[in-house]
């Protein structure tokens, strides 16, 4: 639960911004833009990792606003972090995310189809029968 009952899952996909380099939107040609799409079933919520979007999702309440940024208030979730050989630094350039590497119609495969993306979210009926609240699973 991610402060309260009405959560919902969203996808955020960065991009260039297609505006020319010395134009008003983007003079020094180093903009993006972020795209979000709120997930609306289970079912539409299965995704993978792309890592030339910096795809990440975030699990946020609608319903809470952040006291400094007015935005919804939620947990990020994005591919997971390696620590660096002196354990100290954190490494963001993870290969943690590889896509299922069995083939279509093998046992793993028909027997695992949630692993077959990297990531897959569902509401969780059973702690909350009237509300959905959303866990996320890997």
């Amino acid at each position: 639960m991610i402060d309260g009952l009405q959560n919902q899952v969203v996808q955020v996909d960065i991009d260039v911004d297609e505006a020319p380099v010395q134009s008003d939107s983007n003079f020094y040609g180093n903009g993006f833009r972020t795209f979000k799409k709120v997930y609306e079933t289970a079912k539409g919520a299965v995704a993978d990792y792309d890592a030339s979007k910096c795809r990440s999702w975030v699990i946020e309440n609608p319903n809470k606003k952040h006291y400094c940024s007015g935005g919804n208030v939620g947990y990020k979730i994005s591919k997971p972090l390696s620590r660096g050989q002196d354990r100290k630094t954190e490494n963001t350039v993870s290969k943690d995310m590889p896509p299922m590497l069995a083939k279509p119609g093998s046992l793993v495969y028909n027997r695992a189809p949630f692993a077959r993306h990297n990531v897959s979210f569902a509401p969780n009926l059973e702690l909350v029968p009237d509300e959905a609240d959303v866990r996320h699973a890997i």
